[in-house]
């Protein structure tokens, strides 16, 4: 056995702390809250309902009644389920939404009556019911007034959606319901708009990654056998992997905690921010300590940072990168969910890029350093060895590791392996660390036009 290996006692210490503690909290891994978890399916069915025309019935409205079985505690929670499901034309689920509010509110007695009375008239259409035999709701009919209508467009949800209730209370009342609907249509218009323009920005990105894709290089799949690595050409990518990963996951661990007992509640933006810092720090030292096996070798060259030309062809490789990641992460996004592995966001980032710490974190810090660990040091080593695809797969699915997340493991590593394409292309950091920040911040807008 090579000194090398043998001499790597602490090594092998540090690998099995990582896989124990990997296992760990894959074991242990809570589950978001359901009142969280609530939330966010409620903000995805009303954003379904903006943008449904006002007075439509969508076909969307089936999925009203995955929000009766839902832990609704907070009251602008349901009350954006009882809008949505208003809009989507499911009365009979805004219905049982409201039930718990009708002994306090009177705004929720008046929408209960109305779509009971709805539900009476389906009934007696179709059966020829007697209007007689219809039992009243209330003992005393509720009636709507302007003070209801007021309050419904009080209510805390989407502009638009409580421009559409306010009408339909203004209707019960007698008054003219034609300014809310108006504003209703407005806001129904600008949404169809922005979902429009987004749509399209996404198939024209779809469309230029499947050309970029097909009028890349072709890379041999395979070397010539006589530069297959050795045991040695490996140790510096596992040392640096390794101990990276056991300071990330101590970091992880420990530092809420010890935060927590030191009477300090760390919001989830500045902590990701401050780790993520720390991590780069820890990246440079272990790379400098570690990882130089060339003769000569510095630092920043062993991450990455080394220009092979002007910086405006990194920037728009960095574009094009940005546009190739997007059909391979769609297609491994449809195979993870044709493997049966969930795809759902994942509530914690919802919270990190609601804040500006959070999404400096994610759209700046994070790509400067990742990329010059997982490109620069990791895929740049192993692509004097292996070929290129194959130096990429692999440095794509050690990121996608890194981030400790089973769900969306294709999806990271189809990226991973794009942006190492894109690398590959330039030989210059820059290139992956502009596809890594515009990735980063394109689904920060997703995540927070989706769940606000």
């Amino acid at each position: 056995m090579p000194r090398s290996v043998r001499s790597s006692g602490y090594l092998m210490a540090a690998g099995a702390y990582v896989a124990a503690v990997s296992i760990l909290l894959a074991v242990t891994r809570e589950q978001a809250p359901p009142t969280l978890s609530a939330s966010m399916r409620v903000r995805e069915v009303g954003f379904l309902a903006r943008l449904t025309e006002p007075g439509s019935v969508s076909p969307a409205r089936s999925a009203c009644k995955a929000l009766l079985s839902l832990p609704l505690q907070d009251q602008g929670d349901r009350w954006t389920a009882v809008a949505a499901c208003l809009r989507l034309g499911a009365p009979e689920a805004a219905w049982r939404l409201l039930i718990p509010l009708v002994d306090h509110d009177p705004l929720a007695r008046v929408l209960v009556q109305w779509t009971f009375d709805v539900g009476v008239d389906a009934a007696r259409r179709v059966v020829g019911l007697d209007p007689a035999q219809a039992p009243p709701l209330f003992k005393s009919r509720p009636v709507a007034n302007e003070e209801l209508v007021k309050r419904a467009m009080a209510l805390p949800v989407d502009e638009g959606l409580r421009a559409d209730v306010a009408r339909v209370v203004a209707h019960l009342a007698g008054l003219s319901p034609e300014a809310h609907d108006q504003l209703a249509t407005r806001k129904w218009l600008e949404a169809l708009w922005s979902a429009a323009i987004f749509a399209a920005v996404i198939l024209a990105l779809l469309a230029a990654g499947v050309v970029l894709w097909v009028r890349s290089p072709r890379w041999a799949l395979c070397q010539d056998p006589w530069s297959r690595p050795c045991v040695a050409d490996m140790l510096p990518l596992v040392r640096v992997l390794v101990w990276f990963m056991a300071i990330h996951l101590t970091m992880s661990l420990l530092l809420p905690a010890v935060l927590d007992r030191a009477g300090y509640v760390a919001e989830t933006g500045p902590l990701m921010l401050g780790m993520t810092v720390v991590g780069g720090m820890a990246v440079i030292a272990l790379v400098r300590v570690m990882g130089l096996g060339m003769p000569g070798e510095r630092t920043l060259q062993a991450l990455g940072f080394s220009p092979h030309g002007p910086i405006w062809r990194s920037l728009a490789f960095g574009a094009a990168t940005f546009a190739m990641a997007w059909p391979v992460y769609l297609g491994s996004s449809l195979v993870a969910m044709r493997l049966g592995i969930s795809t759902e966001t994942d509530p914690t980032s919802v919270y990190v890029l609601a804040s500006p710490t959070g999404l400096l974190a994610a759209v700046v810090v994070a790509p400067l350093v990742e990329e010059p660990l997982f490109r620069g040091f990791l895929f740049r080593r192993l692509s004097t060895r292996f070929s290129v695809p194959l130096a990429a797969a692999i440095s794509g699915a050690v990121f996608a590791l890194a981030h400790m997340s089973l769900s969306t493991f294709l999806p990271l590593a189809a990226i991973g392996f794009s942006l190492a394409i894109g690398y590959a292309r330039t030989r210059d950091i820059l290139t992956p660390v502009v596809a890594h920040a515009a990735w980063n911040l394109s689904q920060a807008v997703i995540i927070l036009t989706l769940y606000g």
